[in-house]
């Protein structure tokens, strides 16, 4: 035999028991109504697994990486003005000497080109102006957000000693990183140099240290 069941509505609640329900959905609806979106950078880190070969003597083994998140950023604010590969903000902080070395970007982080990136070449603290690689005036303008980040390079992200563990060596005994080259759609071979002719350090060829070689967030190790 079944039973049927019927959903008790509020109008069979005791009275205290309504008053205290509606006082909950009064509250509920004006916590909505007072909350705000907040939003903060992600804070934290990825770890990238090798395949290695077991110690057997192969031709070794092969794992495809690519770098899923920056560097903390060093420097963001609001634009006050746009020129010929230069981005004014008159409240920025940076010196006459910084980003000089080629190893920072830009991003436009709001507007309708947000996410636009482009490599920092200089920087003014006199005129709190710094100077892109292309001329972005066409794309963005004053009031809209940007952030300016570190490169990640061979050093930040294997370490400059070779410290993230990688076998060193030389050209044919070391473990090699592979890094894509759009432009030649090419690879280009990077290993850490354990001594002897190139030197102890980061080399792709020859002595000249790589440890400042950028690797682009959106290439392939």
């Amino acid at each position: 035999m079944q039973r049927a069941y019927t959903a008790r509505g509020l109008r069979f609640l005791p009275k205290l028991a309504f008053y205290i329900t509606a006082g909950v959905i009064t509250a509920a609806i004006s916590y909505q109504a007072m909350a705000t979106d907040v939003f903060t950078d992600p804070v934290g880190f990825i770890t990238l697994t090798v395949q290695g070969s077991n110690g057997l003597s192969t031709a070794g083994a092969k794992s495809f990486q690519g770098l899923g998140m920056t560097q903390l950023p060093t420097n963001r604010g609001t634009i006050a003005s746009v020129a010929t590969n230069g981005i004014t903000d008159t409240s920025a902080t940076w010196a006459n000497n910084d980003y000089t070395n080629g190893l920072f970007f830009i991003e436009i982080t709001s507007g309708g080109n947000a996410g636009l990136i482009d490599d920092v070449t200089a920087a003014s603290g006199d005129t709190k102006t710094v100077y892109t690689a292309s001329n972005d005036s066409g794309q963005i303008a004053a009031g809209q957000t940007y952030k300016i980040y570190p490169h990640w390079t061979l050093g930040t992200v294997f370490g400059p000693n070779g410290e993230a563990g990688l076998k060193k060596g030389s050209s044919s005994t070391a473990d090699q990183i592979l890094v894509f080259n759009p432009l030649a759609q090419t690879f280009t071979t990077y290993f850490f140099s354990s001594g002897g002719a190139s030197g102890t350090g980061w080399r792709s060829s020859g002595t000249i240290d790589r440890q400042n070689t950028k690797l682009f967030l959106d290439q392939v190790l």
